[in-house]
């Protein structure tokens, strides 16, 4: 997938290459294991019956596979992700389709904006049988010399106001 500058001066046009590949790379990881923990969430509901365990109740590892959950996405974040962007939560959901599946199935566009030399952003615009769906905000800054993801955002389709997210 190409990633397009856009409101890019000229004199940071070669940055892209180094910042957005890598926040590409964590949100496949991060689908990656939402993906994974959500195929074994669904094989513990079918456990479930074998156990004589009623359809309302949690499987006894639920709460250990959540836990394992939130544990991995933050090694996930762990060097590639700000304080303040972790402490604004993480890990709080996981589910099919996940939250980045599209990254997978290629019905995205991405644009790159950077206009100061310690912040830049990635827009992706998600798209849904042709259409407009959702986007995707993500805000990078250069902390102590890396480049680290600092803000989430989303909006739906044409929609101009940006909400807060989590990743």
């Amino acid at each position: 997938m190409d990633i397009v500058l856009k409101n890019t001066p000229v004199k940071y046009e070669k940055m892209m290459e180094e910042i957005a590949p890598p926040l590409l790379e964590l949100l496949n990881e991060v689908d990656s294991l939402e993906q994974e923990i959500f195929a074994r969430d669904r094989e513990m509901e079918k456990e479930k019956a074998a156990l004589n365990i009623p359809s309302h109740r949690t499987h006894p590892k639920y709460s250990e596979l959540v836990s394992e959950f939130r544990t991995r996405f933050g090694d996930f974040l762990d060097k590639r992700a700000t304080d303040k962007l972790k402490a604004y939560g993480y890990a709080r959901s996981y589910g099919n389709p996940s939250r980045y599946s599209y990254l997978k199935s290629g019905e995205y566009s991405a644009e790159f904006t950077m206009r100061k030399d310690d912040m830049a952003s990635v827009v992706v615009n998600i798209y849904r049988k042709g259409e407009l769906d959702k986007k995707h905000k993500f805000v990078l800054r250069l902390v102590d010399g890396v480049w680290l993801l600092d803000e989430k955002y989303y909006c739906f389709g044409e929609e101009k106001t940006w909400h807060r997210d989590t990743v």
